[in-house]
């Protein structure tokens, strides 16, 4: 087998350097290495033989994967009819019958570059394109070792191309990664409707530092649907896992302390409850109804900071929710008996049902104490599909205050906490969402959620 490396065009003239590459195997590890202009190969070594260890029956699929684009030239003997599937899959077939000249094979080698010309000119621009890429990109045969890999996959590693080619695909991936990648593969494989998915490996570089990969990998199948490798792009997110890891460890050390500065401020608050109830038994004064409010207030901070602290953690238990349901089942806890409310969407939505209603509990009842008593609420969809918003017909929120309106400890109302914006944003933020006001069509607030994971319209 040969491939022609260096075609010159130059009228008559040209030239044609040869490389060759003893044996199939050995022709696919060279062929990642350049940008070759064309692949020479003899139809008898692709013949499938039992008896022949190198079974070379794909080997033109090897090609188009690891060289795309790059032409190859099937040379055929008198007495030897090469399968429908090779003429097929060849881009030009050649007869060397005895008593042909070489000449001939140049002169035929040399008119399927002319012919091919732009479709190398495209093979090099795409191998341009993918060996500078700074994601690492490679592919596994269906005996999942790897048959490409570009540098950056192999400098990720600490290895060289050469070395990482033909070995086994688990050679970096840490024990019990292999299996999981396999049951991944499995469950894409029994789905018809994907071809693909996105996994988080952990694997070890040659020197032996751990490192976490996002590997967004496409399933490779035959005509007949059997599995036939994977061709995949790996990004090295070990920094971006840490930072989520002391990010959670964080957010466990808040919740820790907030859930004991309640508990511990809850009790004294409870004493100084119970001795004002017993003060009221026995004495009429217009202080105790401001140190009851006083009161009421110390108590709604300290669940509102208790909320905060636990807001910004991860969502978990994701399930469909009906937002129509959930807006309707909200405002039964917050409305007022002026109040109105209009819902406006048939979105079900993926969330954490109890932190979603935090997020709407809180809208609703700053939309009531920022309004007058008749406030109405209204409930929709965004014109794109993919959020909805929660508007009310109030006084709404000017334009220098709208950068601020989630700061925690942020408010207009004099008898507000600060928090419950803040808590909105947190609770959009731990789903992927964002959450931004704007004025509302009556001239109120609208708070606008996008992003969300849509279920149903």
């Amino acid at each position: 087998m040969s491939s022609a490396t260096d075609a010159q065009a130059d009228g008559e003239a040209a030239t044609l350097r040869f490389e060759h590459a003893n044996g199939l195997d050995s022709a696919r590890r060279v062929l990642p290495e350049e940008s070759w202009d064309c692949v020479v190969v003899d139809a008898t070594l692709l013949s499938a033989d039992d008896d022949r260890s190198d079974d070379g029956s794909r080997f033109i699929d090897d090609v188009r994967a690891l060289a795309p684009g790059c032409p190859v030239v099937l040379l055929t003997a008198g007495d030897v009819e090469p399968t429908e599937d090779l003429v097929a899959a060849a881009t030009t077939i050649v007869d060397t019958s005895p008593g042909d000249e070489s000449a001939f094979l140049l002169e035929k080698i040399r008119s399927t570059l002319q012919r091919t010309g732009s479709t190398v000119d495209g093979h090099r621009m795409y191998r341009t394109l993918v060996e500078s890429a700074r994601d690492g990109l490679y592919r596994l045969n269906a005996a999942g070792e790897i048959v490409y890999a570009n540098e950056s996959f192999a400098e990720m590693l600490g290895y060289t191309r050469s070395e990482l080619l033909g070995s086994h695909g688990s050679r970096a991936m840490r024990d019990g990664e292999l299996e999981r990648g396999q049951r991944v593969i499995q469950r894409v494989m029994a789905d018809d409707d994907r071809e693909s998915d996105i996994l988080d490996m952990e694997m070890t570089t040659k020197a032996g530092d751990p490192i976490v990969v996002a590997v967004h990998f496409v399933v490779l199948t035959t005509e007949d649907g059997a599995y036939d490798g994977v061709m995949g792009v790996v990004r090295d997110v070990t920094e971006r896992r840490e930072r989520e890891r002391e990010l959670e460890r964080k957010n466990e050390r808040l919740d820790s302390f907030a859930s004991m500065v309640s508990h511990d401020l809850r009790n004294p608050l409870n004493v100084a409850t119970g001795r004002l109830d017993l003060v009221r038994e026995t004495v009429e004064h217009d202080d105790l109804e401001e140190i009851d409010a006083a009161l009421d207030r110390m108590d709604t901070l300290i669940e509102e900071l208790l909320t905060l602290s636990r807001a910004g953690s991860g969502v978990s238990d994701l399930e469909a929710v009906s937002l129509a349901s959930l807006a309707e089942e909200c405002w039964q806890t917050v409305a007022g008996a002026a109040s109105t409310l209009t819902v406006a969407s048939a979105l079900t939505i993926r969330a954490d049902p109890n932190r979603l209603k935090q997020l709407f509990e809180n809208l609703m009842r700053n939309a009531i104490e920022h309004g007058d008593a008749a406030v109405h609420v209204t409930v929709g969809d965004l014109d794109d599909g993919i959020g909805f918003y929660v508007a009310d017909d109030g006084a709404g929120i000017p334009d220098a205050e709208r950068a601020h309106v989630f700061d925690a400890g942020y408010s207009t109302n004099e008898d507000g906490t600060g928090f419950g914006l803040a808590i909105v944003e947190d609770v959009a933020e731990a789903h992927g969402w964002s959450v931004a006001v704007r004025e509302s069509e009556s001239g109120g607030a609208r708070f606008e959620i996008s992003g969300v994971t849509v279920v149903s319209k």
